[in-house]
């Protein structure tokens, strides 16, 4: 029922996806003691025969998950998206940009595309695999996806330590690049430069005297490595309901925000194993849970 949730199964309904995820384990609840309850052929002494209607299950007044955060959710329970892609997040910048459509690239049969061509495609980072030279330096595989079409990109090992932080799984990238088309192998993407896509929640379109032509060099520059940040939570103890209610919604996001408890009992911190997805709905939600001055993020 919990991936029916997340996968949208529900909707019609008219009930938020967050709402259904909060209370489905009460509804069922519910429903087998009065199951329990109403055995056939039973009836207490002072029952009419009558059925009685149930009064109606009031949901939790929360609100609806943002796009975003329901296609993660369909792409966790199912490996699919259902409510669009999570690429159409980042439309407005994408738009500017005005990148290759990688099934262009894929489906090229009038040969428009050359070998070594310089080239930009902005999509979602879907699979990594990393590894190492011969010379014990790393290098890493990894594919993008848009829209309609899906393409290996290769990050070389002297592009590899500045651009590496950016090289993760459901990642928003523009990337550039110089093809890589042989008569054997599918079509792929040697990377030169990776930027990271804002959404359009945060997307402040570029004047246009700040819009510059993409550079001609044969690599870009690097971007800056970011500043990892952490979320840290007080809690009252590890066995408390506020650090199982805690642990119950990250479960629901997890991503690569690092999630760092502190157990006021024993005053010590301790590391979550997987971070979480951090969107403001999180925050909010944690806040609640916990008390505003108990998350903290830095």
């Amino acid at each position: 029922i919990e991936s029916l949730v997340k996968s949208g199964a529900f909707d019609g309904l008219g009930v938020f996806r967050s709402r259904l995820l909060a209370s489905y384990e009460k509804i069922i609840d519910n429903a087998n003691e009065k199951s329990r309850g109403n055995l056939a052929g039973q009836l207490d002494m002072f029952s009419t025969g009558a059925q009685v209607e149930s009064p109606d299950f009031e949901y939790p007044n929360i609100p609806d998950f943002s796009l975003k955060e329901k296609l993660a959710l369909e792409k966790e329970c199912s490996g699919m998206y259902f409510s669009g892609h999570i690429i159409d997040s980042y439309s407005k910048n994408i738009a500017d940009i005005n990148p290759t459509a990688i099934a262009d690239i894929i489906s090229d049969e009038e040969h428009n595309f050359t070998d070594k061509q310089r080239i930009s495609v902005a999509g979602i980072i879907t699979s990594v695999t990393r590894k190492t030279t011969k010379n014990d330096a790393p290098m890493a595989f990894f594919k993008i996806e848009d829209r309609c079409g899906e393409i290996e990109c290769v990050l070389f090992s002297r592009q590899y330590e500045g651009l590496s932080p950016f090289v993760r799984i459901d990642e928003a990238v523009k990337i550039n690049g110089a093809l890589s088309l042989r008569d054997d192998e599918d079509a792929k993407i040697l990377v030169s430069d990776i930027i990271l896509l804002v959404d359009n929640d945060r997307y402040v379109a570029p004047k246009n005297e700040d819009k510059k032509e993409e550079p001609s060099s044969a690599r870009a520059t690097i971007p800056q490595q970011p500043k990892i940040k952490k979320l840290y939570l007080r809690i009252p103890k590890k066995d408390s309901q506020q650090y199982k209610k805690a642990e119950n919604l990250i479960g629901i996001f997890e991503g690569n925000t690092p999630v760092v408890y502190y157990d006021a009992e024993s005053g010590k911190y301790f590391a979550r194993e997987g971070g979480m997805y951090l969107t403001e709905y999180l925050l909010s939600e944690l806040c609640s849970y916990l008390g505003k001055e108990n998350v903290v993020f830095k």
